[in-house]
């Protein structure tokens, strides 16, 4: 992961947020994270019924660009350190 923003170097050249965060915080700030992305798929869903195929697809590689973001940026390196955390739904 490059430029995360609470991105910090660990041993393999993988990327940690805050190497200190505890369980508790760690869950704190996915929440809202997880949120943020529900409510980017709804807005995809808004856009789907209203938009015109052309303005939709540009829309579309937006919102899969931020979701991206959100998920590679943030939560992964949270889930990585803090798997517990991480929703029934995405575990494997």
């Amino acid at each position: 992961m490059q430029g995360g923003i609470l991105a910090a170097p660990r041993e393999g050249g993988h990327q940690t947020l805050a190497p200190n965060m505890n369980q508790r915080d760690a869950a704190a700030i996915a929440a809202p994270l997880e949120a943020a992305i529900a409510q980017l798929s709804k807005a995809l869903l808004e856009a789907e019924a209203r938009l015109d195929e052309r303005a939709l697809e540009s829309f579309k590689r937006l919102i899969g660009i931020h979701v991206g973001k959100l998920s590679h940026e943030l939560l992964d390196p949270i889930y990585a350190e803090h798997p517990s955390v991480m929703p029934e739904g995405l575990r494997d």
